[in-house]
């Protein structure tokens, strides 16, 4: 089954494709299943970057991508989100958006979704900014190993 995230990987993807072009190092990318984008991070981690994944739902650990799935498989967009519209951002509403904010010649709207399909949104052009604070969440790693 195909799976669906945010990456970053310091890198071109080779077994997902990716959706658009990056946006601030990051795109989204189906890939044909989760093996291929757990390959795809430890390819990314092999090249001496550390990868991040985001899902509508935040940054997601890979060592939690299988118990998370679900969230992958068909990522739900639920509350509010920034999008990059590369169409009328008010095709937004068609595509399970209740409400749009956005203003002519900026092609960044802010909609609230109540169970919108990233996937749709994404074949449709519009692309869901998931990764916004993923950075600042990532947890923070010690090079010492000492406490």
């Amino acid at each position: 089954m195909p799976v669906y995230a945010a990456v970053k990987l310091g890198r071109e993807p080779c077994e997902c494709e990716p959706l658009h072009e990056p946006v601030g190092g990051w795109v989204w990318v189906r890939c044909p299943d989760l093996g291929a984008l757990l390959r795809e991070v430890a390819r990314s981690l092999l090249s001496g970057f550390e990868p991040l994944v985001a899902t509508p739902r935040g940054l997601l650990d890979p060592l939690e991508a299988e118990a998370r799935s679900s969230e992958l498989e068909d990522p739900v967009l639920d509350g509010e989100f920034l999008v990059l519209a590369r169409g009328n951002p008010l095709e937004l509403l068609e595509l399970g958006a209740a409400a749009v904010e956005w203003k002519p010649g900026n092609p960044t709207a802010r909609a609230r979704f109540r169970g919108a399909r990233a996937a749709r949104l994404l074949e449709r052009g519009f692309i869901p900014i998931v990764w916004t604070g993923a950075e600042a969440e990532r947890p923070a790693r010690s090079s010492s190993g000492k406490a």
